[in-house]
């Protein structure tokens, strides 16, 4: 969802108009207006780990993580899912509005 917001808003910057029909756009405006709750780094784990084979390519281990993410959580704390991506996330949304 967050992804078509950015596209919709690059489109709209380049002067290119959605061709979507009337329908579709009012379910999407109707998708954005719902809150989502934030997942937190841990549920996204515990998720992972329940439900996910492969991630990225890799296999999911016991702690819910691939190897890669195991190997950059010890190298600098950061998990998918941490707040810090969420406001990176932000910013950069708001960038776009400018």
């Amino acid at each position: 969802m967050i992804t078509q917001d950015i596209l919709d808003l690059i489109r709209q910057r380049q002067g290119i108009f959605d061709s979507e029909s009337k329908e579709r756009k009012e379910r999407r405006r109707f998708e954005r207006s719902m809150q989502q709750a934030p997942l937190s780094a841990d549920d996204f784990q515990t998720f992972k780990k329940n439900f996910v084979d492969k991630y990225g390519g890799e296999k999911i281990q016991n702690t819910g993580m691939t190897h890669s993410e195991f190997l950059q959580y010890l190298k600098d704390g950061t998990r998918e899912g941490d707040r810090q991506e969420i406001s990176s996330l932000r910013e950069f949304l708001r960038n776009l509005e400018k």
